[in-house]
């Protein structure tokens, strides 16, 4: 049997990395692995049918959390013996690594895009950013890195932009969703579900759903909603420390009855199916689980082109992409599906695209390069 070790160093509820690692991991129970999580936190209830390592937590500051992590998990990797160590955080020495936070040096390359000649400066002094960076180039152009996992083709050329590692180590293994969690509601039954979640029948209602505002692209779907008629209305779903900040932006475009801050909700596919369109223009996404999960429930997307999921994204077909950080973009996107025709045959399409990305063909390609991986290290 094989043995698969995970790292990941905190588990949060609302995450993106954690909902995959969740659903790989009960894919993966009928595969002949023996998987363990070494990790600094995780749920008291996880499945018991993989083990859990928790290593010491230390460090005041982001840097010396992140610092700590590493050497804690280098450490324990060092005195236990493990076939295949697959690391979802920038971890030097795994074999494996799922870049499900993408690349950091693009993503501050992003960033600068915006930032002042203060904020540069302070980006390139910050010890965290300089620490990221440094273990990032560390862990990609290390020998012992076999294989990366891709979470979409975006990820992947950012690799190798910035990056000597060979393409050959570089596979795209996209998100799966399950389709029985997330279900369209056509109509009739749309309708009675705005009316169970008390949500007006007669408008447009497109839903944001995300935490981290700024990077997500938040501002721009406010300014772009403000740019709109008086029949379209944004629901907000997420966590977000400054949302005083947001809130105030929409009282200074006069929206503030069309955007709806609802906080963090635990109805999401319900909220997602009774909306018309999801809105994910991120300044940078290297995947983005939420907008697969829009189209499971049936309703278009409109995301920004520095979106990982882009690749599922048809334009005019099952959704839109703008461009990142132009709300005027994102508006135009909204002007050519305003008919609940437009919309329904957008939220149809984006169903069938939904349904290609199952979790047993996630579980199946993973799976796959496993065994890849040991036929290659008995070779």
């Amino acid at each position: 049997m094989t043995k698969l070790a995970i790292v990941r160093q905190k588990y949060r509820p609302d995450g993106g990395a954690e909902k995959i690692i969740a659903r790989s991991l009960e894919g993966l129970q009928h595969a002949e692995l023996d998987v363990s999580v070494i990790t600094q936190a995780w749920p008291k209830d996880a499945n018991s049918q993989y083990h859990v390592h928790q290593v010491k937590k230390s460090g005041l500051t982001r840097t010396t959390k992140a610092k700590s992590f590493t050497h804690n998990v280098q450490q324990y990797l060092a005195t236990h013996d493990f076939d295949i160590v697959q690391s979802h955080e920038r971890v030097p020495g795994c074999h494996l690594y799922r870049a499900g936070d993408g690349v950091h040096a693009q993503w501050l390359k992003i960033k600068n895009r915006q930032a002042n000649t203060l904020q540069k400066c302070w980006q390139q002094m910050d010890s965290f950013h300089r620490y990221i960076l440094d273990a990032e180039r560390q862990m990609f152009e290390s020998n012992e890195l076999q294989k990366v996992i891709c979470i979409s083709e975006m990820v992947r050329q950012d690799i190798i932009n910035h990056f000597d590692i060979s393409e050959d180590k570089l596979v795209t293994i996209y998100n799966g969703i399950n389709c029985e969690q997330f279900t369209p509601t056509w109509q009739d039954d749309q309708r009675q579900l705005r009316q169970e979640l008390a949500l007006p029948q007669d408008k447009r209602i497109l839903i944001f759903v995300g935490s981290g505002f700024e990077r997500k692209g938040v501002t721009e779907a406010i300014q772009a909603i403000a740019q709109t008629n008086e029949d379209t209305i944004l629901l907000v779903v997420g966590k977000e420390k400054k949302l005083a900040k947001y809130q105030k932006l929409a009282s200074e475009l006069n929206i503030t009855e069309r955007v709806m801050f609802m906080g963090v909700r635990s109805d999401i596919a319900k909220l997602m199916a009774a909306s018309d369109l999801l809105l994910h223009p991120a300044h940078y996404e290297p995947f983005g689980n939420v907008v697969l999960e829009a189209m499971a429930a049936g309703i278009g997307v409109i995301v920004s082109d520095s979106v990982g999921a882009k690749d599922l994204v048809e334009p005019t077909v099952n959704g839109y992409i703008c461009e990142t950080f132009s709300a005027n973009s994102l508006a135009n996107c909204l002007t050519q599906c305003e008919t609940q025709a437009q919309l329904q045959q957008l939220g149809h399409n984006a169903r069938h695209t939904a349904e290609q990305f199952t979790i047993e063909k996630m579980v199946t390609d993973m799976t796959a390069l496993y065994s890849t991986l040991m036929k290659e290290k008995h070779s």
